[in-house]
């Protein structure tokens, strides 16, 4: 099943408009909570730890020290999608009016087991190098 984690969109516009669109789209909508940012990712994915592959062949990424109150930025994470979906994902926000994400990434092996502040700090990271380039 497709599933987004959506961080720091709450209380805005297009919170009701991604949401609907994860709706349309048959993609399961997941807020991530201020008291949920040490959560693996795959936990919040709400995906069972045990026989995954990350589980086998990857160890936890480091839990950095970034403070919520450093993490202002909406977040928006992939999982469970086809090049194609995304496409079409990506597609539907543009056409919704909902303004690109900057920390936008798919879930993948590598990051599952990932903190979603580790992700956080990690896209932010190359985001914040990409803009100075």
């Amino acid at each position: 099943m497709k599933k987004i984690l959506v961080y720091k969109l709450e209380d805005t516009p297009y919170e009701v408009m991604l949401r609907n669109l994860a709706k349309e789209q048959n993609v399961l909508y997941i807020q991530v909570e201020k008291t949920e940012l040490r959560n693996e990712l795959r936990e919040l994915l709400r995906i069972p730890a045990a026989g995954t592959d990350a589980d086998a062949v990857f160890s936890p990424a480091p839990d950095v020290w970034i403070h919520r109150r450093d993490m202002v930025e909406p977040l928006l994470l992939l999982y469970g999608f086809t090049n194609e979906e995304m496409e079409t994902f990506f597609d539907g926000m543009k056409k919704s009016g909902i303004p690109r994400i900057r920390l936008t990434a798919m879930a993948t092996v590598h990051n599952l087991r990932w903190s979603f502040r580790a992700l956080y700090q990690e896209l932010r990271s190359e985001a914040d190098a990409m803009a100075g380039a």
